[in-house]
């Protein structure tokens, strides 16, 4: 090698020290890229976060209306139909995004099967089980969306409408979650009560919400009448009273029945998880469903790049 002056060395030291200086900011970029791609959530203050988290959330509530839409119209094809409309949730996603100079992006990457059931709530049997053997999905629920409509709920001198879960493990109201539904002068009443094993560890939290002509009870979303009910959710103490709380040993699976059902008007659905296992001794399933499914987020703007997946499972409680 030629021999070089002070100067040239001085200048080939400062090139090598700026191309090493650019391998570490390239490098600093990918580790938090990726970091920020894991936690953009708790960076709400970053530039363009807002927008990634709110464009985030308007596709999961769009892909939620595109996986019910598929279960209730194609219940033959749910999988198919849901395809569709995801790619029309893209491409909306797509064009509505572009005036601001952002991509986004919807692609699907997975999904659980599930049944849809619905149908009167007074089946001719006073007490009867909606479906049985039900598994619970991990680090989730097994059944979601369920609902009903009713202009005839017990006035409060009946015994009330109850649904009750119930680990298929314990007999009774053992590691049983029961709602008692009526409704009076005062709104409608929901009055849950959980049972442990042991009478110590049962626990009773009661709502009341202003009646409708036509009463929407949307029990695993916890809402009465499109408003929040501590019965079905997190009390003001902290808590749970979210949907089957409190029912499932690890592992073991779960039934849901409906109680006193003579004589109350209306319709319910759900859409369970169907592991394969589903016991239905009174109805049969409307249809394959999707339980959940998992997409793809991806979005590009001018100040942030987000690239995520995102578990999709309309209606489903708290675990």
């Amino acid at each position: 090698m030629a021999d070089l002056s002070d100067d040239e060395r001085g200048q080939l030291l400062l090139v090598a020290g700026l191309a090493l200086a650019l391998v570490f900011i390239g490098l600093a970029l990918v580790v938090n890229s990726a970091i920020f791609t894991e936690n953009l959530a708790s960076r709400g203050e970053t530039a363009g976060s807002d927008g990634a988290l709110a464009a985030r959330a308007s596709v999961e509530a769009n892909v939620g209306e595109a996986m019910d839409r598929a279960n209730y119209y194609n219940g033959s094809a749910p999988v198919a139909a849901f395809n569709r409309s995801l790619r029309n949730v893209s491409t909306q996603s797509e064009y509505l995004s572009a005036t601001s100079g952002t991509l986004v992006n919807v692609t699907y990457v997975d999904h659980r099967e599930g049944e849809r059931i619905n149908g009167s709530i007074d089946q001719g049997d006073d007490n009867y089980t909606v479906v049985g053997d039900v598994e619970r999905v991990p680090d989730a629920n097994g059944t979601r969306g369920l609902a009903f409509n009713s202009s005839g709920l017990p006035d409060g001198s009946d015994p009330p409408l109850v649904v009750k879960v119930n680990d298929t493990d314990f007999d009774g109201d053992e590691r049983s979650w029961r709602a008692r539904i009526w409704e009076n002068s005062s709104g409608v009443q929901i009055q849950t009560i959980r049972n442990g094993t042991t009478p110590s560890e049962n626990r009773t939290e009661h709502c009341s919400v202003s009646s409708a002509p036509e009463n929407r009870i949307q029990v695993t979303a916890g809402l009465v009448n499109d408003q929040p009910c501590d019965a079905l959710r997190w009390n003001d103490d902290g808590e749970n009273f979210w949907y089957g709380n409190g029912v499932l040993a690890s592992g073991s699976d779960y039934a849901i029945h409906f109680e006193n059902t003579n004589g109350v008007s209306g319709e319910f659905e759900l859409v369970v998880y169907d592991d394969g296992g589903l016991s239905l001794p009174l109805l049969s399933p409307s249809g394959d469903a999707i339980y959940d499914a998992t997409v793809r987020f991806v979005y590009d703007g001018p100040d942030v790049r987000y690239n995520t997946t995102v578990r999709v499972a309309p209606g489903e409680p708290d675990v």
